[in-house]
């Protein structure tokens, strides 16, 4: 994990990519990645290939600044829940920190932060945040915990464990904003969804 911290030391240009087609484990781990190198006082930028977000994930921090063009001045690269190359959508020539928990992630990157056994890439970032004492703040706590949240299907699927509620206590404690990533991750529901549900409930038939 040293191997992470002493490469975004000498970085001039870090590029935080979230998979192009995102949920709350990847934009969230990304975001709270992209706070923590803002932090350094490094150049960064936050990239997504997505066309269009949807906007249930609207309320994470730093969501308006990501962009859809890959800048050319990266020489490092953060790749988020990105199972394989072709999920950046873009064309990479730099180093590459890739940091996954799906089963089916590959070693694609200069250095692999990979855990199959987390229940979110956000509990990866969690992980490497507290074993190098890095200060959890507000955002990132809020962006780790909407990871954990979407990832584990509002704490109902079967890989949640005792470690998924630590971490989930101790985001609270780092004053994680909780409600609004339950609003959002949970309760969500777009006009067009609200509208097809109408449609439907007006053709049922008993």
């Amino acid at each position: 994990m040293n191997n992470i911290i002493q490469r975004i030391a000498v970085a001039k240009h870090i590029v935080v990519i979230a998979d192009m087609n995102p949920n709350a484990g990847s934009l969230g781990s990304a975001s709270a990645m992209y706070t923590y190198i803002l932090q350094q006082h490094k150049k960064v930028s936050f990239f997504c290939a997505a066309p269009q977000l949807n906007k249930k994930f609207s309320f994470l921090p730093w969501f308006t600044k990501i962009r859809t063009s890959f800048p050319n001045s990266a020489d490092l690269v953060i790749t988020l829940e990105c199972s394989s190359l072709e999920r950046i959508g873009a064309d990479i020539e730099c180093d590459i920190v890739n940091i996954d928990h799906n089963k089916c992630n590959t070693k694609f990157g200069k250095i692999n932060l990979l855990d199959s056994k987390a229940i979110s890439t956000a509990e990866i970032v969690y992980n490497f945040f507290k074993r190098n004492d890095i200060l959890i703040n507000t955002k990132m706590a809020t962006s780790l915990y909407s990871g954990i949240l979407d990832d584990s299907r509002g704490f109902l699927s079967s890989k949640v464990n005792e470690n998924t509620f630590s971490i989930s206590k101790d985001l609270l404690k780092c004053k994680a904003d909780v409600s609004t990533c339950n609003t959002f991750i949970m309760k969500y529901q777009s006009l067009a969804g609200l509208r097809l549900k109408a449609i439907m409930l007006s053709k049922m038939k008993l």
